[in-house]
C-alpha cells in the first residue's frame, strides 16, 4: 500500500512538473514573439509613459525601418472598432495586439481545460492581467491620448478584444 501511495505521489508530482514545463514554453514563446512584445510595450507605455514610446512596429521588415514612435493617440486610433480605414502603422498596431491577445487567450484556454493552474499563469502574466483587468490601472484621461479621443485606454483595449472575440 505504501508503494502504491508513493507511486501516485510521484505520478502527481511528475504531472505538475510537466504542466509547469509546458507553461514555461508558452511564456517563452510569448516573450520572444516580436509582435506580442511590441503590443506589450504599447500597453506598458499606456500605463507608465506620458506620450508613448518607440517600438519595433515592423519586426518582419529587414530592409526598412522597424522602429516607430507610437503615441497613445495612435494606439487609440488603431484599436477603434467603429471604422475600417486604417493606415499602415495602425494596421501594424492592430496586428501586434492580435498576437498579444491570442497569447493571453491561449493561457486562459489552458486554465479552463485545467492544463495549467491559474496561479501558475498569474506568476508569469500578472502584470498584463492586472493592467487589463483591474479598473483604474489603464484609465487614462482622454486628453492623454489626444484631442477628441474620448473614452479610456483600458476600455478601448477591452472593446477591441471583445469585438474580435478575444475572450
Amino acid at each position: 500500500l505504501a508503494l502504491f501511495v508513493f507511486a501516485i505521489y510521484q505520478y502527481a508530482h511528475r504531472q505538475k512538473w510537466e504542466r509547469e514545463k509546458f507553461l514555461a514554453g508558452i511564456v517563452k514563446e510569448f516573450r520572444i514573439s516580436p509582435k506580442a512584445q511590441c503590443a506589450a510595450q504599447m500597453v506598458d507605455s499606456l500605463q507608465q509613459l506620458g506620450r508613448g514610446r518607440s517600438v519595433r512596429l515592423y519586426p518582419d521588415n529587414p530592409e526598412g525601418t522597424q522602429e516607430r514612435f507610437v503615441s497613445h493617440a495612435m494606439v487609440y486610433a488603431a484599436l477603434r472598432t467603429d471604422r475600417d480605414d486604417f493606415n499602415q502603422d495602425e494596421l501594424a498596431i492592430r496586428e501586434c495586439f492580435d498576437v498579444f491577445f491570442n497569447y493571453l487567450e491561449s493561457l486562459d484556454h489552458y486554465i479552463c481545460t485545467r492544463l495549467v493552474k491559474k496561479s501558475s499563469v498569474y506568476r508569469y502574466a500578472n502584470y498584463w492581467i492586472d493592467l487589463l483587468g483591474k479598473k483604474g490601472r489603464l484609465d487614462i484621461r482622454p486628453e492623454a491620448v489626444g484631442a477628441g479621443a474620448g473614452g479610456l485606454c483600458r476600455d478601448v483595449l477591452l472593446r477591441y478584444a471583445h469585438e474580435y472575440d478575444f475572450y
